[in-house]
């Protein structure tokens, strides 16, 4: 963002969104997703090799299918596979298994302090699961399609986080936002298309923030970087 850029202040409830375009590289906590999922209704068998039952919903079931399996699993009465490709506007990804550099000039690393934190539920989400969160301590501010979250989260819910994670019964991935993940995606594309020299353009932009305790020093700070 050119130094030159006016900035709106916009603060917003608990789901606000920061920007509509994110992609984690996947050297957030814990490894790969497995091979792939599958949501089997309930009465119906998965009758595919080597599917294990992760948990159970009442209405249908989520089981851990083997990639050699997954192929032929669209093919099956009552089973559908899993989507577990993040949606943003901007790059759809999966979490723990794509990895992209930031872009030129967007390379900060994410901050130790309190902030937001995306999350991989293993499945369909659970309240349980979000609670499972709010006693870490993490607070959940907006869901993500799919099985996705945005929470914010100090040092000591992180850790906890990659503790569900590493368990890997609640949690698949765990990862802080990084700086440009937050571009919204016309934004984005301004920049990419490198359209005019550096510091010749003033662009206005919107910033979007999650309400937390210590708002005025971020303000500050955006302020600071203008």
């Amino acid at each position: 963002m050119p130094r030159s850029a006016p900035v709106h202040f916009r603060p917003l409830p608990l789901f606000a969104l920061l920007g509509a375009a994110l992609l984690l590289a996947a050297s957030g906590a814990g490894a790969a997703p497995p091979a792939g999922k599958v949501l089997v209704e309930h009465g119906a068998a998965p009758e595919l090799a080597g599917a294990r039952l992760l948990h159970d919903y009442g209405a249908f079931a989520l089981y851990e299918v083997p990639a050699a399996a997954l192929a032929s699993a669209p093919a099956r009465p009552g089973v559908t596979v899993l989507d577990e490709t993040v949606l943003f506007d901007a790059q759809p990804f999966r979490p723990g298994v794509e990895r992209i550099a930031a872009p030129e000039g967007f390379d900060a690393p994410a901050g130790t302090d309190a902030g937001l934190q995306l999350v991989q539920f293993v499945g369909p989400v659970q309240e349980a699961w979000l609670e499972a969160l709010r006693a870490l301590r993490a607070r959940p501010v907006h869901y993500v399609a799919n099985q996705g979250y945005l929470v914010w989260a100090d040092a000591a819910a992180r850790q906890g986080l990659d503790g569900l994670v590493a368990a890997r019964e609640v949690l698949q991935y765990s990862a802080p936002l990084a700086p440009w993940f937050k571009l919204g995606a016309t934004l984005r594309a301004r920049f990419d298309a490198k359209s005019a020299p550096e510091g010749s353009e003033v662009v206005p932009v919107t910033i979007q923030m999650v309400r937390h305790g210590d708002l005025a020093r971020a303000e500050e700070e955006i302020e600071r970087l203008t």
